[in-house]
């Protein structure tokens, strides 16, 4: 449960990089406002549970990705889900591997809503 959560977060701060980077701010303040629903809703968070999705999960990853510090978003999830700070006392293939899924979803991410005209 912790590691689907901490890869919601992931994905959610993914989501807001990339309508940053492509999207009126009208557009990234709505998919921002519809986080609550989403998570009520569809993933059945309660409300203390989703306060603490946006200010804990989705805010560490969306702190680093605006500081342009992607790369540290593999040491937090793991550093969460595990609970260490040193992640060179793991195997490598679990750090490399989860790396690449997150630097493969943030490009696709990315890529996808690069190609959409967003109009207000």
């Amino acid at each position: 449960e912790k590691t689907t959560e901490e890869w919601y977060g992931f994905v959610h701060a993914s989501v807001v990089y990339a309508l940053m980077a492509n999207a009126p701010n009208e557009v990234m303040a709505e998919y921002l406002r519809s986080t609550r629903t989403l998570l009520s809703q569809v993933a059945g968070y309660s409300q203390e549970r989703i306060e603490t999705f946006i200010d804990d999960t989705f805010s560490g990853y969306i702190r680093l990705m605006a500081q342009n510090q992607q790369r540290q978003c593999p040491l937090l999830f793991f550093r969460r889900v595990l609970g260490t700070e040193d992640i060179t006392k793991l195997p490598a293939e679990q750090v490399a591997f989860l790396s690449g899924m997150m630097a493969i979803t943030m490009c696709a991410i990315l890529d996808k809503l690069n190609a959409y005209t967003f109009e207000i």
